[in-house]
């Protein structure tokens, strides 16, 4: 076998199969090239025949070279990963998915040598593909994502983290009005205007991750609480512009069970209260290093947020008599995360009320 990438695809020759994941496999490990050590990598799950691999039968070794002469011709493939694999190149992915037309899931997470050409590929030959995962895939551009929100209309998910991005790819994303998933994280150039382009066209969008987008204010809060009500999971973390106000447009989300706000030092107790208000199917809330938010905030989510497994409150201004009335209001939570409080005792005193709660709720028939 030549020391190149795709050569990796003649595996798809294999009967049925109908997923394939190279994750972190390079040329250069030694087993790349024998059956048996995709195998034990649990890189392959089914039996290959030996048909299918054109192998003689006057061969019997157990190590056996893929044929490089192999064609790949029964390509069923709906679903290949490739997360990882530094090989990759826009030839191999575009030999990939000449054969494989019928891909619906292609992850390139963190293949850094794919390019506008290898997104070409994909969207001239993978017409009904539904998931597309590019995290850390620098070189590619809005050019290559207009193509693939073009010619790829059923495309449910996206995963753009770290690329660079900036408004312009999010006007050709918006096209894709069957998105349910989009993540952004990294692309600290993408501002108000980019999501307000997808608010207007992808209603069915139910998770959002917006990690250290740092442009964003409360104007796209309030275009996102308009346009896309289903939103489910939202990830604003280091999005340090964000106020009180835009809050409050979360607090029209009422299907919103995951909201990450991580580091939102300009957030206090009145934008929790908000967002405790309105989103009754809150599960999960992560304030981690929101400074300013007090015991206000607590006792709101004491009230309202009746159904929180989850909290983070790590180096947030609250007192012992908050968290006690958290913790004895909230008999769903389940894990509650507070370290770097200002006062010891008052922590212990939250915890003994904690463990008084849980021995009560053990002695319950």
């Amino acid at each position: 076998m030549q020391n190149t990438f795709s050569k990796v695809y003649l595996a798809m020759c294999i009967d049925n199969v109908t997923e394939l994941a190279f994750d972190d496999v390079t040329p250069e490990d030694p087993d790349f090239p024998f059956i048996q050590g995709l195998a034990e990598a649990g890189l392959i799950s089914s039996k290959l025949s030996r048909s299918d691999m054109n192998i003689p039968e006057d061969v019997h070794d157990n190590h056996i070279l893929f044929s490089p002469e192999r064609v790949i011709a029964k390509a069923l493939l709906l679903k290949v990963g490739l997360s990882k694999c530094s090989g990759v190149t826009d030839g191999g992915i575009s030999s990939l998915v000449a054969r494989c037309s019928d891909l619906r899931t292609i992850d390139l997470t963190c293949c850094n040598l794919v390019t506008n050409n290898a997104l070409d590929s994909i969207a001239d030959n993978c017409k009904i593909l539904e998931c597309l995962r590019l995290e850390s895939c620098s070189l590619i551009n809005e050019k290559g994502l207009k193509r693939i929100a073009t010619c790829c209309p059923n495309l449910k998910e996206i995963d753009l983290t770290d690329c660079g991005l900036d408004d312009a790819a999010l006007q050709h994303l918006a096209k894709c009005s069957e998105l349910r998933i989009l993540k952004l994280g990294l692309c600290s150039s993408i501002s108000d205007r980019g999501i307000v382009f997808i608010s207007s066209n992808c209603g069915k969008l139910v998770e959002l991750d917006l990690y250290r987008c740092n442009s964003i204010t409360d104007d796209e809060l309030a275009a996102l609480a308009n346009g896309c009500k289903r939103i489910k999971l939202l990830n604003l973390c280091y999005c340090n512009k964000i106020i009180d106000t835009g809050l409050g447009h979360l607090g029209s989300l009422e299907e919103l069970t995951n909201l990450e706000l991580r580091c939102l030092v300009r957030v206090i107790g009145i934008g929790i209260s908000s967002v405790a208000i309105g989103c009754k199917n809150l599960i999960e809330l992560d304030l981690k290093r929101c400074y300013s938010v007090d015991d206000a905030g607590l006792w709101a989510l004491a009230r309202y947020a009746l159904n929180l497994r989850q909290l983070t409150i790590s180096y947030c201004q609250v007192t012992g008599l908050g968290l006690c009335h958290l913790l004895s209001s909230l008999r769903c939570l389940q894990d509650i995360k507070m370290v770097h409080h200002g006062s010891a005792s008052s922590l212990r005193e939250a915890e003994e009320v904690e463990d008084a709660l849980r021995a009560e709720d053990r002695a319950l028939p």
